[in-house]
């Protein structure tokens, strides 16, 4: 009397091997992804305002045009500056994001099961 385990095997195969071939070969290969650092919210609120333009002068004064235009002027640089710090927050994020990606191990699971990572 043979034993029906071999047949059972095989036919076991036969039923669940194309589906489980067509699992692992038939879609789009999947990659880990880093989370999305949340880089816009790293901005403070008092870089969101806005830089209020300098009152325009009460009288046709040649002083009061000058006192205008240095006050005038003083709000761009405070703009500007605003500005410079805020491309380099989002500067440093994008950075920090570039580094979380690269630290990522994108090798699929069954390579990391045979050959796990060498330090450093």
């Amino acid at each position: 009397m043979r034993s029906s385990t071999p047949r059972m095997l095989a036919t076991a195969l036969a039923l669940l091997g194309p589906s489980a071939l067509s699992a692992c070969a038939g879609g789009p290969p999947i990659e880990t992804i880093p989370i999305a650092l949340d880089c816009a919210g790293r901005i403070p609120p008092q870089l969101r305002a806005e830089v209020a333009p300098a009152a325009p002068p009460a009288d046709n004064s040649v002083g009061a045009w000058v006192a205008f235009g240095d006050a005038q002027t003083g709000r761009l640089e405070s703009a500007n500056e605003r500005k410079a710090t805020v491309i380099w927050i989002l500067d440093r994020c994008k950075a920090e994001e570039r580094a979380a990606g690269k630290a990522v191990d994108t090798r699929p699971w069954w390579q990391k099961m045979l050959r796990p990572l060498k330090p450093g």
